[in-house]
This record gives structure tokens, sequence and C-alpha cells, in this order.
């Protein structure tokens, strides 16, 4: 790596313009896996937004036009997923990365790791990052074939809950799910709800009753020049960002951040399955038209 004048925490993140406490060493001995990575983030420097919201909240897409206007979000608490994701013009193999850091915005010490045992497979789990001993929190199985739905697990034992992500159509990328803080929808915002220099905005929102009417936005995902992870652009695909959270309404809590975490990282798989399937036909197409 090379030499740089900025100051590094354990997980490649620089602490200029972060609060002095973050800059305070690790306590205890660190699994190995939070050693498994080491890209920086130069976005984490500016200051976490925990008033205002990276969308304009009175904005409703002209397809959400009969809807009912929602609340503002104001996120009280942000993460940034770092992962390059899949680049469009590439071959159309897994992902190289193993292992993807979930780092917290205030003090640049990483939060969550998701963990893959191998490349060909697509199943990981969420652990604790700073766990002496690897502590399961969370973790996600895919199975091959159409009709397969990725499944959830939150927690581990008896006491486990398990749930399946389900694509809302065939033509949509919405996915919807249910657990026990209710139902939810995860969702790409149209471009009247994006603000400047934002490319895309996946939004989290729980719906409160069997028609969608009643949304309230719990999370969203902000992937702009700011807060994209290095190493991606705006036409990559399952790349990180910054993972917006509100997760108390004020009257009670809404969802659990696990569960918000586990299921934007399914969201970013998708996203690299369709562009893999893509750049198979696109593969195909060429090597069709060379042979006529």
């Amino acid at each position: 790596m090379a030499t740089t004048t900025a100051t590094y925490a354990k997980g490649g993140i620089p602490l200029r313009n972060l609060p002095a406490s973050s800059q305070a060493p690790l306590k205890g001995p660190q699994s190995s896996l939070t050693k498994a990575y080491s890209p920086s983030i130069d976005t984490l420097a500016t200051k976490t937004t925990t008033t205002s919201s990276t969308v304009a909240p009175s904005s409703i897409s002209t397809s959400r036009s009969l809807l009912p206007p929602t609340p503002p979000f104001l996120p009280t608490s942000s993460l940034q997923i770092q992962t390059a994701g899949k680049a469009l013009f590439r071959l159309p193999s897994p992902l190289k990365e193993l292992t993807i850091p979930i780092f917290s915005t205030e003090t640049g010490r990483p939060v969550y790791l998701s963990v893959r045992e191998k490349r060909s497979s697509g199943n990981c789990r969420l652990v604790d990052a700073e766990s002496e001993v690897e502590h399961v929190l969370a973790s996600t199985i895919y199975h091959w074939g159409p009709g397969k739905n990725p499944i959830v697990r939150i927690g581990e034992g008896e006491s486990a809950e398990e749930f399946e992500i389900i694509s809302k159509s065939m033509l949509s990328r919405s996915v919807v799910f249910s657990c026990r803080w209710g139902s939810f929808e995860w969702r790409y915002a149209g471009r009247k709800e994006k603000d400047e220099g934002v490319d895309t905005l996946l939004v989290l929102e729980r719906v409160d009753n069997e028609e969608g009417r009643e949304r309230v936005r719990v999370a969203q995902l902000v992937r702009g020049e700011e807060t994209r992870s290095p190493g991606s652009t705006s036409s990559s695909a399952g790349n990180g960002g910054r993972l917006e959270m509100c997760l108390d309404d004020g009257e009670g809590k809404l969802v659990d951040e696990r569960t918000v975490v586990s299921t934007c990282l399914v969201m970013l798989k998708k996203e690299v399955d369709r562009r893999r399937a893509m750049q198979i036909v696109m593969i195909s197409a060429a090597v069709t038209g060379g042979v006529h």
C-alpha cells in the first residue's frame, strides 16, 4: 500500500476529520476476519447526516402519485457498506471479495463483516467485526433456480427467525419480506425522490396495510460520487454506499439493524446476479455474431 500522510484505523478508513475518540486503538484481540481487507473510504470524512435526508422528502415519483404524502425521512444512524460490486465490462464471473466490511460513519471502525466461504457460493453470514470469536448475527442462504428465494436467518439457535426475500413481480426489481417487525419492501427510488449527486437510491419501507398505502421509510442506501465505495462507478452493480437508518419513530422500534443490513446485502447480491446475466447475454451475442 502506498505511503500516505493520513492516519488510519484498522479496517483502512482514514481518520482525518473524524472525532478524536475514533482514533483510539481497538481494544482486545481482533478477529482475523478484520484483516481481510484494506480499502479506504475518503468519503467517510464528511459529516454523517443525522438531521436531514439526502432525498427531497416531499417529492413523490409519478408512479406513486396516488399514495398519500410520506413524512420526512430523518436518519438517526448510518453505516458505510464497502464493496466495489461488478463493473459493466467484465467477464461474468463471481465477485472475488469474500468479505464485505461495514463501517460506522461516526467512528470509522468496522461494525459488521459479511463473509462468504468461497467465490462459487452466495451464502453468507453477518458477523460482529469486533468480537474475539466469530459471533454470527445473521445469515443468508441462496438456492439456485427459478422460484428459489433467498432465506434470511436473524440470530442463532431456537430464538432465530427465518424469512424469504420475495421479488414483487417478474418485471420489478423491488422485493418484499415479512418478519416479526412487520411487512417491508425494498424498492428503487424514482428520479424525483433523489437529490442532486445521487446516482441510485434504494429505499426500505415498512408497509402497514394490505393496500400498501401506509408506508414508513426506515432506511435508504445512498450511492453517488461522495458515498459510493472506492473502485466503483455510477455504472457498477452491487456496489456499496451510505446506509442511512431511522429504526425508531419515537413511539417504538420499527425494525432492528441486523435485518436492515442483511436484506440490503441481498439487494446488492441481486444487482450482481442481474449484471452477470446481462454479461453472459452480451458475450453470447458477440460469439454468435462472429460465427455468422
